[in-house]
C-alpha cells in the first residue's frame, strides 16, 4: 500500500491489492487442507481480516519492523529446550476493526466523563465495535487467548455506499493499485518489452512514452506509435494469470483516450494468455474507428464478448489489455479497466 486507505476503498485486506488477495486465498487453501497456519501480517495500520484470523491457528500483527525484522523470529521460534526465547510485549495503540468500514473507531477516553463521540469518529460501542479494543495484546505468560476466534462473525458488506468499484478491476490510472499490473511497450527490436515508467520518458525504435497529467499528477501516459510493429500492454505484475471470467456476460474493457494524431493503419485491441490453447479463444478487435483525433478525452468501451469466445478462457489472462498497430498514432491513455454492470 502507498499511503492510507483511499476514499473508494474499505479496510478489507484481500481487496486492496492483487497480491493481498492471493495471500488471503493461500490462507484459506491451507486451512481447507487441514494445515496449521501461522499468519504474520506486515502493515502500517489495522485492517479488516476476520476470515484470515479465523482460519489461522495463530495471527501476529508485526506492523512494519524495518531493519529490526529479526525481532519477529525472537518471539516466534523457541530455544533448544522448546521454550520462548522472548515474550510478546506489544499492545494495540489503536482499535482493531471488526467491520470493513470501521476505519475511524478508536476508544472511549476514560478520563472524560460523558464523552460524546465526534462526527469524524465511529462509536466503539456501536455497529463498529472493534474486534480487538485499544490496549489489546497477548503473550505466552499471563495474557492468553480466551475468546473463540475460530467463529468470528464476518462482515458481508460487499461495497461502499455510492461506490461502483466492486464491479471494476482497475489496471492503470487514478484508482489502480501500483504493482498489480505493469504497463509495457514493445517493438521489433524489443520483443520482450520494456516497463513504462510513471516518472520518466521512454524511447524504443518504433514507440515512445512519457508521463501525462490527466486527473492528477502523472496518472496517464502519452504513447507515440512511430511506424512499424509496436504494442502497448498491461500485464499482471507477478506474471501469474488472473481470472476475469466474472466479466464475460455483461462486462467490458474500457479506457480514456485523447487522440492527438489518428493512426495511419488499423489499430487492434487484444488480450493474451501464455497458454496457446487459451489464446486461440481470443480475438483481436479493430478499434481504429474509435480513435479519431480530438481535443479532449473520450471513453472507449469494448464488450468483453468481442475479444473472448467464452468465460472459461478468461480464467487464465496474463495480458488483460493491449493495443497494437503498424502505423503512426499519437495518443494519451488513462484509466484502463475491466468493468461490468
Amino acid at each position: 500500500m502507498m499511503g492510507d486507505i483511499k476514499s473508494w476503498q474499505s479496510l478489507e485486506f484481500a481487496k486492496l491489492k492483487r497480491r493481498y488477495r492471493k495471500d488471503a486465498e493461500k490462507i484459506r487453501l491451507l486451512h481447507q487442507h487441514g494445515m496449521r497456519v501461522i499468519t504474520i501480517l506486515f502493515s502500517g495500520r489495522p485492517l479488516y481480516l476476520n476470515e484470515e484470523i479465523a482460519k489461522s491457528d495463530a495471527f501476529v500483527a508485526a506492523w512494519l519492523p524495518g531493519s529490526e525484522g529479526a525481532g519477529i523470529t525472537d518471539v516466534l521460534i523457541a530455544d533448544d529446550s522448546g521454550k520462548p526465547r522472548f515474550d510478546f510485549q506489544g499492545t494495540l495503540s489503536y482499535s482493531w476493526p471488526n467491520t470493513k468500514l470501521g476505519a475511524m473507531v478508536s476508544r472511549q477516553p476514560l478520563h472524560i466523563p460523558g464523552y460524546d463521540v465526534p462526527e469524524f469518529e465511529q462509536c466503539p460501542n456501536g455497529e463498529h465495535r472493534p474486534l480487538f479494543e485499544y490496549g489489546y495484546g497477548l503473550n505466552y505468560s499471563d495474557k492468553l487467548q480466551t475468546r473463540d476466534l475460530t467463529n468470528i462473525p464476518l462482515d458481508r458488506t460487499n461495497e461502499l455506499a455510492g461506490s461502483a468499484d466492486v464491479n471494476i478491476e482497475h489496471l492503470y490510472g487514478v484508482r489502480a493499485s501500483i504493482g498489480d499490473y505493469q504497463m509495457k511497450v514493445q517493438d521489433g527490436d524489443h520483443l520482450e518489452g520494456e516497463n513504462v515508467s510513471r516518472n520518466n520518458a521512454l524511447q524504443l525504435s518504433a514507440i515512445s512514452t512519457k508521463p501525462y497529467n490527466y486527473q492528477q499528477q502523472q496518472d496517464a501516459v502519452r504513447v507515440n506509435f512511430q511506424g512499424g510493429d509496436a504494442a502497448l500492454t498491461m500485464a499482471t505484475g507477478d506474471q501469474e494469470p488472473e481470472n476475469f471470467a466474472q466479466f464475460y456476460e455483461s462486462g467490458s474493457i474500457a479506457f480514456d483516450a485523447k487522440v492527438i494524431s489518428s493512426s495511419s493503419e488499423s489499430v487492434y485491441l487484444f488480450i493474451e494468455s501464455q497458454s496457446n490453447e487459451v489464446c486461440s479463444q481470443f480475438t483481436k478487435l479493430d478499434i481504429t474507428e474509435q480513435l479519431h483525433a480530438n481535443d479532449e478525452f473520450k471513453t472507449v468501451v469494448i464488450p468483453v464478448t468481442s475479444v473472448a469466445s467464452n468465460s472459461a478462457a478468461l480464467t487464465q489472462v496474463q495480458i488483460p489489455f493491449g493495443i497494437e498497430t503498424t502505423g503512426t498514432l499519437d495518443m494519451v491513455i488513462a484509466n484502463i479497466r475491466w468493468q461490468r454492470e
